[in-house]
This record gives structure tokens, C-alpha cells and sequence, in this order.
């Protein structure tokens, strides 16, 4: 999670990032594929408004989605898991698509059937190389993010 957007251009409130924008977009197209409700979750680990919430508005205004359970608690992915699953059997849900990027989507599956839920994992995000052989070569700055995501995850994997 990164710290709050206050993204001017929606009026200085906390937005959503680009990667949290791949995850809803897709869980809308799933929730339009399957007529299932979507749950959000993510809290505020670094002040401001929860992430669930943002999430939520963003589904509602952006892609139109109905039913949007919110789980605003959570600081981090295992708290994300333990929280959304004592929603989720409140509403007799035990089967769940998990939708995360593809990169993180190994730790956050374990992490979910952990809390007793059947997951079925649906990826989004993926991370991708260059087709062209001559633009392999070439340096970008998109590796640095790449280099970050992966160190935050092999961190995250890491026993507390």
C-alpha cells in the first residue's frame, strides 16, 4: 500500500493508485460476468480515508458496480484476509475469486485459504517484457517499480 493520494484533480481527496485501478477493473468485469457481490478491503495504514472506501466509490462512479461489501480495517495483506473472511461467512460466502496482480497473488491465495476460504485465484497486472529484441536492451524506469514490487514481496513472504 502506499501512502494517501490527495489527488487534486478529484478535489484533494484520497484516491486510488494505478494498481488498485487494474484489481477493481477487473473485479467489475467479474462482477458483471457472474452477478456476484464484490468485497474491497484495505484500511489506512498511513492516515487519511481507508482504501476500501476509495475502492468502493471508485467501483460505484467508474464502473457501475452494485453490490460492494467494505472491509476498512485491515493495515496489511494478512489483515486484508483474516478481516474480508469474517465478513465473507457472515454472508455464508466460502468460495471466493481473488482478485490481485498477478505478482502478488501467490502470497495473498495462501494467505486467504489460510483464513479456511476455497480461493480461486484471478489474476490481473501482469508484469511483461519488451517483445522487440532491440527494446530488451534498453534500460527503463518501469524496472525500478518492477525491482520494488518484487523486493516488497519477498519481504512480505518472510515469517513474522
Amino acid at each position: 500500500m502506499k501512502p494517501p493520494n490527495n489527488a487534486p484533480e478529484y478535489g484533494g481527496i484520497d484516491t486510488i493508485n494505478k494498481f488498485t485501478l487494474e484489481r477493481l477493473r477487473y473485479g467489475a468485469r467479474l462482477q458483471q460476468q457472474t452477478g456476484k457481490p464484490i468485497l474491497v478491503t484495505g484500511g489506512t495504514p498511513y492516515g487519511g480515508r481507508p482504501e476500501a472506501v476509495a475502492m468502493a466509490e471508485t467501483l460505484k462512479q467508474d464502473f457501475h458496480a452494485k453490490t460492494i461489501w467494505i472491509e476498512d480495517r485491515s493495515n496489511d495483506t494478512a489483515e486484508n484476509a483474516a478481516y474480508s473472511t469474517k465478513i465473507l461467512k457472515q454472508h455464508g460466502v466460502t468460495h471466493i475469486a481473488l482478485v490481485s496482480q498477478a505478482w502478488h497473488l501467490p502470497r495473498t491465495t495462501q494467505l486467504f485459504e489460510q483464513q479456511g476460504l476455497t480461493v480461486y485465484p484471478a489474476p490481473t497486472g501482469y508484469t511483461t517484457g519488451e517483445q522487440q529484441l532491440i527494446a530488451q536492451w534498453l534500460p527503463e524506469a518501469s524496472a525500478l517499480t518492477k525491482s520494488s514490487m518484487a523486493l516488497k514481496e519477498y519481504l512480505g513472504r518472510l515469517p513474522n
